[in-house]
């Protein structure tokens, strides 16, 4: 007759807790693999891969908090993200990392700090506080619709002293047509004045040099004993 086996928490064939606390026990590490995996016994590649990852976390929080302070001078001391709140969960997301890589051996102790003292800082500068928040951006907004105004009425100003300008401008144009045909007028006359003289100027020069001539007719004759008769009366 075959005995019925029976099955106990402990042995190996029996309930998902067991089961659950053997996998547990298998998972964790032993104390000789954690010495194993200390940075002292960790083999160079790895070692210098930790140490490149540490310094990029450092490097991407370095970015985010100079972003962060570039934000909130920009704004005038209003951080406009996450509700104008800086904290260390702020500064991870904008590090792109999570917020549990600060709690690490690498950072806890060291690179947590700098961003705990950066949030401390920031919160004495920056404005925080939904309702100081509000007030602040009403107060600006109504302070930029008071010179958006203002530039409004200038510009209309400025338009109405353009159309009066062109107004004026025209009118003159206007007034100055006759003048100018006047003017293009009295330059034809002076024109044809300035033609005639040089004609009296010519025939000037041309009396002067027959003058010259009959004066030297008139000395040939006088040495010889021609007589000039006066001419005849018809």
């Amino acid at each position: 007759m075959d005995k019925k086996r029976s099955f106990h928490p402990t042995d190996g064939g029996g309930g998902d807790e067991s089961m659950t606390r053997r996998k547990r026990k298998v998972e964790e590490p032993t104390a000789d693999a954690v010495r194993e995996h200390s940075p002292g016994n960790l083999r160079p590649e790895l070692l210098a891969f930790a140490q490149g990852r540490t310094t990029e976390v450092k490097r991407k929080l370095d970015k985010a908090m100079k972003d962060i302070e570039l934000d909130i001078e920009a704004n005038e001391r209003i951080y406009p993200y996450n509700g104008g709140r800086v904290t260390q969960a702020e500064v991870c997301r904008r590090a792109g990392i999570r917020k549990a890589t600060l709690q690490g051996d690498a950072h806890k102790l060291t690179t947590k700090l700098v961003v705990n003292e950066f949030v401390a800082r920031i919160r004495t500068l920056a404005i925080k506080g939904a309702r100081s928040v509000r007030r602040n951006v009403t107060d600006r907004a109504n302070y930029w619709k008071d010179a958006h105004r203002q530039i409004a009425d200038a510009y209309r100003i400025d338009a109405l002293r353009y159309e009066a300008g062109l107004t004026e401008l025209e009118k003159l144009k206007a007034e100055s047509r006759p003048l100018q045909q006047q003017n293009a007028e009295l330059q034809d006359q002076n024109a044809e004045l300035l033609k005639q003289n040089a004609d009296l100027r010519t025939q000037t020069a041309r009396l002067t040099e027959h003058n010259a001539q009959l004066r030297e007719q008139v000395g040939r004759l006088s040495g010889s004993n021609v007589v000039l008769l006066p001419p005849r009366v018809p």
